[in-house]
């Protein structure tokens, strides 16, 4: 057992902290005016914030001086402490930190709570908390667990379904967890106390070597945080008073009976019956099963209901893409597990990943097999899939396809140097791509000329050549040293390769953009606004129906997959009537996700016609352009010449 004892707590409200803050930043004294101005408050409300703290903070090592006409200074004798007073602070400056703040309060507040006094203690003014509680509707209202906002005149409260206020404070304290130190980046151990949170830890560690279990990280996560606030809850007087149990496997109830009762006694805290459901269907739903044991008993262990459901799908992406998975039997066995894990009424994906900077690129193909589930999900689940279920959904099939061996890309080597480096640079190149590279010959430059290349798709060169317009092949310059331009080497066999989805020829870029239909200095109100607006006309044109609009509008709530800097390119895996392009310039940008877009390119596609739209995707992204130089373009002529130079 490791050491539980806490430092003293000290509440200081989120004012004082900032208060606090701001007297760290300074080397000398700063007037109560200043301070004053700072937090927007009257100077009397500095000094009786500043008495308060004195008063807390004694016997910290930690203190603010005050002198007549000269101001305040921190002293500080002690500054990890103080280092971890205001670590949190300045993480409250956003909307998304007081939105976070707001639910905190919500769910351990027994009253409602005065907006006024809200306001003042985030120091911010009630016109930008009125906002802040707009955003709060659709962050924390309107999904899981859907609790309800109660506001009566000037004062808020959550309903008081206390299983639904342990959820969000799980899911506030879950979010951006630090898998290093333990705690959540945001709020280190504010609440549940620390001691609370390190014995449930050791308890959940021992429980899960002792009985040879796996679970997720997140369900991990998740499992220590329930106990912890469930401790705390049923402390402060509120436990758990209804069973919403809906899936427990009868084989987890003893061993996790023996954790339960082991926290129990360590906290000298009860968890009744609802409280023990909580946590039986938490681990019946997370607790992952041996892989062995699951491949020798697939069709006893997995509803036969979900194996036609992953079947079905299976054969749609060999119908519709003729890629073929089903051999594959770790892709199946995991395929089956991920979508088992989705039926189960608590499942949980760790939402960070969407956080971090990925490029939607990688994972091109791999969406548009995605998305053909959501027909069959809708059928099977009773819902589509939401944003992050698929992209985890895109992260197993990029395993699948990794494994399928893709067709070679067959080059030359054309090498003015001496043989011994062009023997070398063959050797390198084929060592870092040679899953997708195959260098059939190496020359001299002078064969150029008499070399048959009728068979080949690439030409490497060692310096900048002219080759004879009748060549098909694509050409590439490489340099004595390639692995400086690896990355762009491979960037250029990716956009080669992404090439198989087309299914026939296009004309270049530029010729499919002048012949597209242009709208310029387009009005609307947001981004689905604006979708709308081109999807109506293309129904109007009698290019699709309303049903591919639907898909296609559906399609961009989830994810919104490929908007980029300034411009976003959206289709529906419906078929379209007539192959057509959509090209909208908009007159003010529109928000969508964390991107502001400029121009919008629509694409309605005949069954024939599906490849147009990864052509498209290939030479707008697979490319090093300066994409958010469309920000400031407004005319046709201007987007023109900043899409166009980046075709290869």
């Amino acid at each position: 057992m490791r050491n539980v004892n806490t430092p003293k707590k000290i509440n200081l409200s989120l004012r004082q902290r900032q208060l606090l803050h701001d007297l760290q930043s300074e080397s000398g004294y700063i007037t109560g005016q200043m301070l004053a101005s700072k937090l927007r408050v009257s100077s009397r409300t500095i000094r009786n914030d500043i008495t308060e703290m004195n008063q807390l903070l004694e016997g910290t090592g930690i203190s603010i001086i005050s002198k007549h006409r000269f101001g305040y200074r921190l002293e500080s004798l002690n500054p990890k402490t103080l280092n971890h007073l205001t670590r949190s602070t300045t993480s409250f400056l956003t909307r998304e930190e007081r939105l976070r703040h707001v639910a905190q309060r919500l769910c351990r507040s027994d009253a409602p709570i005065n907006l006024d006094e809200l306001a003042d203690e985030m120091y911010i003014s009630k016109p930008t908390l009125e906002l802040d509680l707009k955003e709060f509707r659709k962050e924390y209202l309107l999904n899981y667990p859907q609790i309800e906002l109660i506001r009566a005149r000037n004062r808020i409260t959550f309903e008081h379904t206390e299983w639904k206020r342990r959820e969000i404070l799980v899911q506030l304290y879950a979010m951006r967890w630090d898998y290093q130190t333990q705690g959540n980046t945001f709020y280190q151990y504010e609440y549940p106390d620390e001691k609370i949170i390190l014995i449930c830890t050791d308890a959940i560690n021992d429980f899960l070597t002792e009985n040879h279990w796996t679970l997720e990280d997140i369900n991990i996560v998740r499992l220590d945080l329930k106990l912890a606030i469930a401790v705390q809850r049923i402390t402060e007087g509120h436990p758990l008073t209804e069973d919403r149990a809906i899936y427990i496997n009868p084989q987890i109830i003893p061993q996790t009976d023996a954790l339960i009762d082991t926290i129990s006694q360590k906290l000298d805290v009860t968890f009744n019956e609802f409280e023990r459901h909580d946590i039986y269907e938490h681990i019946s739903c997370s607790k992952i099963e041996e892989i062995d044991y699951l491949r020798n008993n697939l069709v006893n262990y997995f509803e036969p209901s979900l194996i036609r459901f992953v079947n079905d799908y299976l054969h749609l992406i060999e119908t519709e893409y003729a890629i073929d998975l089903f051999e594959d039997e770790d892709f199946y066995l995991s395929l089956m597990i991920f979508f088992r894990y989705l039926s189960l009424p608590v499942h949980f994906m760790n939402p960070d990943v969407l956080k971090e900077s990925f490029d939607p690129i990688h994972y091109a193909v791999e969406f548009e097999l995605a998305y053909l589930v959501q027909p069959l999900a809708l059928n099977y689940y009773g819902c589509y899939l939401s944003s992050i279920e698929l992209f985890y959904l895109c992260t197993l099939l990029s395993g699948a396809l990794a494994h399928i061996v893709p067709q070679k890309i067959h080059a030359v080597l054309l090498c003015h140097h001496n043989l011994s480096m062009a023997w070398g640079l063959c050797m390198q190149l084929e060592a870092s791509f040679g899953p997708l590279l195959s260098i059939n010959d190496v020359l001299p430059m002078f064969r150029k000329i008499s070399y048959d290349f009728s068979k080949i798709d690439l030409i490497l060169t060692t310096t900048d050549i002219q080759l004879p317009p009748e060549h098909r092949a694509k050409q590439f310059t490489v340099s004595a040293s390639p692995a400086e331009q690896f990355p762009a080497f491979e960037r250029f066999l990716s956009h080669m390769r992404f090439k198989q989805f087309y299914r026939r020829q296009y004309p270049d870029l530029r010729t499919l953009l002048q012949e597209a239909t242009w709208f310029e200095h387009t009005q609307a109100d947001n981004y689905f606004d604006a979708l709308s607006r081109l999807g109506l006309q293309m129904i109007e044109d009698r290019i699709v129906d309303e049903p591919w609009l639907s898909d296609l509008l559906r399609r961009e709530n989830a994810s919104a997959f490929y908007a980029r800097p300034a411009i976003t390119v959206v289709h529906s895996a419906l078929p379209a009537k007539k192959t057509a392009i959509f090209l909208s310039v908009l007159e003010h940008r529109v928000r969508i996700h964390n991107q502001k877009i400029r121009v919008i390119l629509m694409v309605a596609t005949t069954e024939e016609d599906r490849g147009l739209y990864f052509k498209l995707i290939n030479d707008l992204f697979n490319h090093e352009q300066k994409i958010e130089d469309l920000q400031h373009a407004k005319t046709y002529d201007a987007v023109l010449d900043i899409l166009c130079p980046a075709q290869s």
